[in-house]
């Protein structure tokens, strides 16, 4: 996801977990949950979004992550607003003197 829109963001650091697991391979697995938040700058809206992310370690560094989030909420905002000013844009150009 990209922070450009966001007047803020951050994670909620009080209510995470996070564990570290050896699977039946023998990998280890780091997993995260959490709650993301941020402020879009257009609208002052503030989104929560829950994640879950998954990482596996091999000699202390990441070779695998995956991420799950539900972003539709916000994307769903955002193609309101693209779709809204591309109708004004259309409106203002139809009402412009030729």
């Amino acid at each position: 996801m990209e922070v450009e829109p966001f007047s803020s963001y951050s994670f909620d650091r009080e209510n995470e977990a996070i564990e570290m697991v050896l699977d039946d391979k023998g990998e280890t697995w780091v997993n995260y949950w959490g709650v993301w938040k941020g402020t879009l700058a257009a609208t002052g809206k503030t989104y929560e979004t829950p994640i879950h992310l998954t990482s596996q370690f091999v000699d202390g560094k990441i070779v695998k992550s995956y991420g799950y989030w539900d972003n539709a909420p916000l994307q769903l905002d955002m193609m309101a607003m693209q779709l809204a000013a591309e109708k004004a844009a259309q409106q203002a150009a139809e009402e412009s003197p030729k």
